[in-house]
């Protein structure tokens, strides 16, 4: 994915897979994305829904969201120290993080979505598939906090589901014409075309117990 992206270029990129059942993945500076085996296995190992997956974590890197991040969080700990010194005022670090970093942080996960799918698009990754890759991401948050429970809205970094998957919607033909300009239909004609030429290596794979 990262080769069909100009923007990509110049990051040392490093992909890492952790075995754990934790449906989770992200990013750490540098360009390292860690993703874990459960969220693949929700994902069914199907190549267009991890991409998506991908797709969303590359971006967070390539949108500098880590350092956004660290710079709000650097603003959060100074207001805090101006309120108290100057005005006195003991405002609990969970409060200021609650009304300053969380509705930041929504807002770059809905960013990170959509530059997430433009990425999956010009690699040849079905753009469609982050739609439903979040669908059954909400199931598993759903499932465990409740679908109407108030964590959901207020405490949580990420956006509704129902928010994302709507902006998803919203922003998916601009993807698919994404898709169509890089060629993408002609090259899995090429691919397929190949194949016959590779019949007989798999026939004798499969003979030898290798497939």
């Amino acid at each position: 994915m990262t080769t069909h992206c100009s923007w990509c270029q110049g990051v040392d990129w490093e992909f890492y897979v952790i075995d754990s059942p934790q449906v989770n993945a992200f990013v750490v500076p540098g360009g390292k994305v860690v993703c874990f085996t459960g969220l693949i296995k929700l994902m069914r190992n199907d190549d267009d829904l991890i991409a998506a997956v991908l797709g969303h974590e590359v971006a967070h890197i390539l949108a500098r969201h880590i350092a956004e991040k660290l710079t709000r969080g650097s603003f959060i700990f100074l207001a805090q120290f101006f309120l108290y010194t100057a005005l006195g005022i003991p405002v609990p670090i969970e409060l200021l993080q609650l009304t300053l970093f969380l509705p930041n942080s929504r807002k770059l996960e809905k960013e990170a979505d959509i530059i997430g799918i433009h990425l999956a698009a010009r690699a040849c990754y079905d753009p469609a598939a982050a739609i439903v890759a979040q669908e059954r991401m909400a199931a598993v948050v759903e499932g465990t906090l409740g679908k109407d429970s108030p964590a959901l809205r207020w405490l949580s970094t990420h956006p509704l589901s129902k928010e994302r998957i709507d902006a998803l919607v919203q922003n998916l033909p601009k993807a698919q014409a994404t898709y169509e300009e890089s060629g993408c239909e002609q090259q899995k004609q090429d691919f397929w075309g190949s194949l016959p030429h590779a019949v007989p290596r798999i026939k004798r794979a499969a003979e030898w117990g290798w497939e």
